[in-house]
């Protein structure tokens, strides 16, 4: 009878634990999509401007060689720029278009997974502006990083030159 007891506490011990480490999760991603909301008001008008600067700015310090490193630094550093606030405007659109559930789905994918199950609920919503806002972010992400690693690579490769 008393190992019948130890067993159950022991069970009711481990649900305990994993109801607490769920509500602490809930919260904490509640938490985080209120942080994402308040610096996504914040910043909804510098990712645009930060594209234009880096095409009439940087593109054109890139084709000189003194200022090239100056571009490829700029620009890989607006791509990371732009990668954040693509991840916290997937994690903000799942959370209001799905759920909190899709946003654990998607963090448990190395928190990457939030992309994709936003596209997948502005699609099945119908809110295809949200659609065409991620899918520019990507956009900036890839122009800005393709053009910043191509002026490295120019850098390292005339570095190397005799």
């Amino acid at each position: 009878m008393k190992k019948i007891f130890n067993n159950v506490g022991g069970y009711i011990l481990g649900i305990s634990i994993l109801l607490a480490f769920t509500i602490v999760k809930y919260f904490s991603i509640h938490a985080l999509v209120i942080v994402a909301d308040s610096v996504l008001n914040w910043l909804n008008w510098f990712p645009w401007k930060l594209f234009v600067a880096d095409l009439l700015i940087l593109l054109p310090l890139g084709f000189f060689y003194k200022t090239r490193k100056i571009a490829a630094i700029g620009m890989i550093l607006s791509s990371v720029f732009f990668g954040i606030i693509l991840w916290l405007e997937s994690l903000y659109l799942t959370y209001s278009i799905w759920g909190a559930i899709w946003v654990y789905i998607g963090l448990f994918f190395l928190g990457i997974g939030v992309f994709p199950i936003a596209i997948l609920a502005t699609i099945f919503s119908g809110s295809f502006i949200d659609f065409g806002g991620l899918i520019i972010y990507v956009a900036f992400i890839l122009v800005t990083r393709l053009l910043g690693s191509r002026y490295l690579f120019l850098c390292k490769i005339n570095d190397f030159e005799l």
